[in-house]
């Protein structure tokens, strides 16, 4: 239809090209001239994170410390369950709870080091 209207007010078909190029070019201008936003980082250390979840992962301290508070939390309890059965010689909950807490410690720390953790508020932790 467009087309039609360019046609009856003698525009050539290369004109009429043109014009649509040139559209199409403001239309992404547009669009692109506001820059979206880049991740947001947090205050907290990558390197402290990264050290708490080595040494102390199995416990959700390092989760505690970036804001996660409720698996932070959950890791606490499941570490404490741990320790609780190794102290009174239950081997099946300690095998099972602390090979639970020391996978999920490592995943942390691997995520910790590869810069994709996030914080409490869901910003990148970063250096």
């Amino acid at each position: 239809m467009k087309a039609e209207n360019h046609k009856n007010s003698n525009l050539t078909q290369e004109e009429i090209s043109d014009a649509r190029r040139k559209e199409s070019v403001e239309r992404f201008k547009k669009l692109t001239d506001n820059p979206q936003q880049g991740p947001s980082y947090s205050f907290k250390s990558k390197t402290t994170a990264a050290i708490l979840a080595w040494f102390l992962g199995c416990f959700g301290i390092h989760r505690l410390y970036t804001g996660k508070i409720g698996t932070g939390i959950l890791m606490l309890i499941i570490g404490l369950i741990a320790v609780v059965s190794y102290i009174n010689g239950w081997l099946g909950p300690f095998i099972i709870f602390t090979f639970i807490a020391g996978i999920w410690a490592v995943v942390d720390f691997i995520t910790i080091i590869c810069g994709s953790m996030t914080d409490g508020d869901g910003n990148l932790i970063k250096e």
